[in-house]
C-alpha cells in the first residue's frame, strides 16, 4: 500500500496554525537536528575571537590556540619550570596522603615487570628519600599501557610524573599518569627525553 503525499494548505507564513501543522507533519526530530546545528553554528561563529589588523584596518581571525597532545600519544613537551623533586613526594608518604595529586621529577630505582592482573600498568620504582636510619621510602608509579604509550626507560634515568598518589604499606603508588578516557577530570602524564606520555 502506497503512503498517500501530505499536503499542507497554503497559508501565510505568521499563521500560528500552519507553524504547528508543519511542526508536525516535519517531526520532532527534524526541528531537533535543525536546532543543533544552529547551535551549534552560533558557538562557531562566537568562539573565535577576532584580532584587529591594524595594517589594513580590517579585524582578522586570531590564531587557534595550541593544541592538547593527541590521546595515547606521546607528544614532545617543555619541562614544567621550577618541578619539586622526590621531597614533594616523600612528603606524601609520611602524611601518608590519600588521592593527591603530585608532580615530581624522580629518579627510576627499579624497572618492574607488567602488571598483567585487569589493564596492563607498566611499574617503574623510584627512591623518594630515607628515614635517617638507613631505610628507603620506595614508591611505585604505575603507567597505564592500555590508555596510553610505554615510556622507554630504564633504571637510573630520570623523568618528571604527573598523577595521583595514594598510600599503602610499602610506601605509596602514583597512578593516573594517563589521560581521562571519559574527560570528567584532569589526567596525568609521564615526561621522558623531552617527550610527555599520556
Amino acid at each position: 500500500m502506497k503512503p498517500y503525499p501530505v499536503v499542507m494548505p497554503r497559508r501565510r507564513l505568521g499563521d500560528r496554525q500552519s507553524i504547528l501543522k508543519v511542526l508536525g507533519t516535519l517531526g520532532l526530530t527534524v526541528l531537533l537536528r535543525w536546532l543543533r546545528s544552529a547551535t551549534r553554528r552560533k558557538a562557531e561563529m562566537f568562539s573565535m575571537p577576532t584580532q584587529r589588523d591594524d595594517r589594513k584596518g580590517s579585524r582578522r581571525e586570531a590564531p587557534p590556540p595550541p593544541r592538547a597532545a593527541p590521546v595515547g600519544k606521546a607528544s614532545r613537551a617543555k619541562p614544567p619550570r621550577g618541578v619539586p623533586g622526590p621531597e614533594a613526594v616523600l612528603r606524601l608518604v609520611k602524611s601518608r596522603a590519600e588521592a593527591e595529586w603530585v608532580t615530581a621529577r624522580l629518579r627510576v630505582l627499579k624497572v618492574l615487570a607488567d602488571d598483567r592482573e585487569g589493564s596492563r600498568h607498566q611499574r617503574l620504582l623510584v627512591k623518594v628519600g630515607e628515614d635517617g636510619r638507613g631505610n628507603d621510602f620506595t614508591v611505585k608509579v604505575s603507567h597505564n599501557l592500555e590508555l596510553a604509550p610505554r615510556v622507554p626507560i630504564s633504571e637510573g634515568e630520570e623523568f618528571i610524573v604527573r598523577g595521583e598518589f595514594a598510600w599503602n604499606d610499602l610506601g605509596g603508588a602514583i597512578h593516573w599518569t594517563h589521560h581521562d578516557p571519559d574527560g570528567r577530570r584532569e589526567g596525568g602524564w609521564i615526561e621522558f627525553g623531552g617527550r610527555r606520555y599520556m
